[in-house]
């Protein structure tokens, strides 16, 4: 929860810029943040069915239910934490923003492509049954 205030304030913080944003770039920001906030859920969840029904075996290995649930995102690696992904998240969110702020000839082209991949992310989570997780 402390992390979704974080992200919350940087949208915020964006709009005390020198260079303002146009409607069309703020419903863009607000679309990436969005679908970024959900792909966040929905890694959360991956993390849980990763280490749900582990059992520790006799000959010394852990046996995992959902083991082959795994990121394809390099940044947060194959098996991450929860406490990797709520830090990841945050953070991305926040450079994303940053980024789109100080390249304002580049802003709208960034937040569309951006809110792209995120949409095709989300989707992609959502075919393989995954929830939003908070």
């Amino acid at each position: 929860m402390k992390n979704i205030i974080l992200a919350l304030l940087l949208i915020v913080l964006i709009g005390c810029a020198n260079k303002p944003w146009n409607k069309k770039e703020k419903v863009n920001a607000a679309m990436f943040t969005g679908l970024a906030i959900i792909d966040w859920g929905q890694t959360r969840d991956i993390v849980d069915k990763m280490y749900d029904d582990c059992v520790y075996s006799s000959d010394g290995t852990w046996h995992c239910k959902y083991s082959h649930y795994e990121r394809t995102n390099f940044m947060l690696g194959k098996k991450p934490t929860i406490g990797k992904v709520d830090t990841y998240f945050p953070v991305a969110i926040g450079t994303i923003l940053t980024i789109s702020h100080y390249l304002p000839k580049w802003r709208s082209n960034i937040l569309k492509g951006a809110a792209t991949v995120e949409l095709g992310i989300v989707y992609g989570n959502y075919q393989i049954g995954l929830n939003v997780n908070f």
